[in-house]
């Protein structure tokens, strides 16, 4: 039976200006099959958006300089049909909502 979980060479970038949250992310993900990079702010995530060929992006709500949602507004003007997934410890039903405008593929409390 094949594994739901194990990818299938899908690039994903991690941004959370948190280390233990993107180290929990990034081991969880490589551990099954998922090509991942880091970034631990919105500038260097669009950066790295910018130079490489991502999937997915998994990126905190809540960071300093660049918040998600800002991330996710200029990474979909960089790319469209790019994916997000947000997570945040912080979360309102207005984060929520304004998030949920730029399509992100889920939003999921960080625990």
């Amino acid at each position: 039976m094949s594994n739901p979980w194990r990818s299938q060479g899908l690039r994903v970038l991690v941004v959370d200006d948190e280390p233990h949250q993107r180290a929990i992310l990034k081991d969880f993900l490589i551990n099954r099959g998922f090509e991942v990079k880091e970034a631990t702010n919105g500038k260097d995530a669009l950066a790295l958006l910018g130079a490489s060929e991502f999937h997915i992006v998994i990126t905190d709500l809540a960071m300093d300089g660049m918040d998600g949602i800002e991330l996710i507004r200029r990474g979909k003007q960089l790319r469209s049909d790019l994916d997000f997934i947000v997570f945040t410890g912080q979360g309102t039903i207005a984060s929520a909502i304004a998030a949920s405008r730029w399509r992100p593929a889920l939003i999921a409390p960080s625990y």
